[in-house]
């Protein structure tokens, strides 16, 4: 079973490249190749990356898709899961799947009433969860999820209105959780639910997290250790002067979670947002989050820490794994929002994360920016890869949102929203771009 993070993600590469069959690699070849002028990038700061050629995935009728989420199953399958409108039915969430860049056509996940709003998707195993929001004011607002190809949706029953915001999915050895922030007036605190893996309804949510005076609980991010007997969660813990970024271990006993008392891993930074957490197969967590100077969207960095398991020790302080700021633009989202995916092998760990943002020096339009560590976190390389590599062809280029999922080859699957109209809010199309590499040398090399 591989585990996921509610954002983000760990594979473990077990892999006989010879399932693969002999057509994957004409098929990554022509990926890795087939890059024409319509995707001829920007002169950046940032090299671009090698990765494969951004690919309209989504295809929206009305080119308002958005909030995208990746994950990636035992089988090296991706789905892709965002929310769409359309003329007919209002907004639905929907979800594609590939295997080594070859992509099925859109389908709706569940037919709902109400508008449907920030999914989450999780693999476990060959199996697909997706938890989504339903409704747009708190009287009408519910949580869902419903498992790909199985044809039932469940709603998360809570004695608190759900937030317009991303629930957070992960599993433990036999049950699934779900996190989300919630309230009925005022400030949202943090709220868990679970239920069998097997099948069954939702357990009422409980919560988990009370929000100090002056603050609010944001933008929750759940991950489960490879045991399957441990959750880890992060979040934002914001006021208009500051906003620090908190953290949280649940250890699991059936449906019951005994939640521990939460820390403060962002000390010494005023404003600090959005985090995303990994957990390693060692026991390794790893985190990241925006930081930004002074509340401001014109100088805004990633931060990362990681918790030694041998040590039992955070470090000591969290780092810029760039030390050059991102500007983003005063229009939503006004701030960076970071992704973060583990892999390894071996001795080998590999930490990415990506975000969006741009250079004082380039031109104004966000594009999605990635570093990978290659020693689990210790060290980050001296450059910062341009994903997105957005044209200019249409004159409002702008790559927001990332997500990223490693599969069990080692190849980094990235899917964001690339805007697609002239309404900086509403008018985005979902794209994605996979690194081929893992997997793509050694094919080559077995076929020689």
């Amino acid at each position: 079973m591989k585990l996921k993070l509610c954002d983000r993600r760990i594979a473990k590469r077990q892999v006989n490249l010879l399932s693969l069959g002999l057509v994957w690699p004409v098929i990554l070849l022509l990926i890795a190749l087939g890059a024409s002028s319509a995707f001829a990038g920007v002169a950046t700061s940032d090299p671009d990356w090698s990765g494969s050629p951004p690919q309209n995935i989504s295809h929206s009728d009305l080119d308002r898709a958005r909030q995208p989420d990746i994950d990636v199953d035992s089988s090296g399958e991706a789905v892709i899961v965002w929310s769409d409108e359309t003329a007919a039915d209002g907004r639905d969430i929907r979800f594609a799947s590939g295997t080594g860049g070859v992509w099925s056509a859109s389908q709706v996940v569940s037919d709902t009433a109400a508008g449907s709003l920030f999914p989450y998707v999780l693999a476990v195993g060959d199996r697909h969860f997706v938890a989504w929001v339903d409704g747009l004011s708190p009287q009408d607002r519910e949580l869902f999820e419903a498992e790909i190809g199985a044809g039932e949706t469940r709603a998360v029953p809570s004695p608190a209105a759900p937030e317009l915001l991303q629930p957070c999915l992960a599993a433990s050895t036999d049950r699934l959780h779900v996190v989300f922030g919630a309230s009925n007036v005022g400030v949202p605190d943090l709220y868990h639910s679970s239920r069998p893996l097997g099948g069954g309804a939702w357990e009422q949510a409980q919560i988990i997290h009370t929000s100090p005076i002056f603050f609010e609980s944001a933008d929750p991010a759940l991950a489960a250790d490879p045991a399957g007997n441990k959750l880890h969660l992060v979040w934002e813990n914001k006021s208009s002067q500051s906003s620090s970024i908190m953290y949280m271990s649940g250890m699991v006993s059936g449906a019951t979670v005994s939640w521990s008392s939460a820390i403060t891993l962002s000390t010494g930074i005023t404003f600090s947002i959005r985090p995303d957490i990994a957990v390693a197969s060692n026991g390794d967590i790893h985190v990241t989050w925006g930081e930004t100077i002074a509340g401001d969207y014109n100088e805004q960095y990633v931060r990362y820490i990681r918790y030694d398991a041998d040590g039992g020790t955070w470090g000591v302080s969290s780092v810029r794994i760039d030390p050059n700021p991102v500007r983003v633009n005063e229009d939503s989202p006004t701030y960076i929002s970071p992704a973060i995916a583990v892999w390894e092998h071996g001795d080998e760990t590999k930490v990415c994360i990506a975000w969006h943002g741009f250079r004082d020096s380039d031109p104004g339009a966000e594009e999605i920016l990635a570093r990978c560590s290659s020693d689990g976190g210790s060290t980050w390389p001296s450059s910062t890869e341009n994903v997105s590599r957005s044209t200019t062809e249409a004159g409002w280029e702008v790559s927001i949102r990332p997500l990223v999922a490693f599969d069990v080859q080692g190849a980094l699957h990235v899917v964001w929203q690339e805007r697609a109209g002239s309404d900086l809010t509403t008018d985005y199309e979902v794209y994605y771009s996979a690194s081929w590499e893992r997997i793509f040398l050694p094919l080559v090399l077995r076929n020689n």
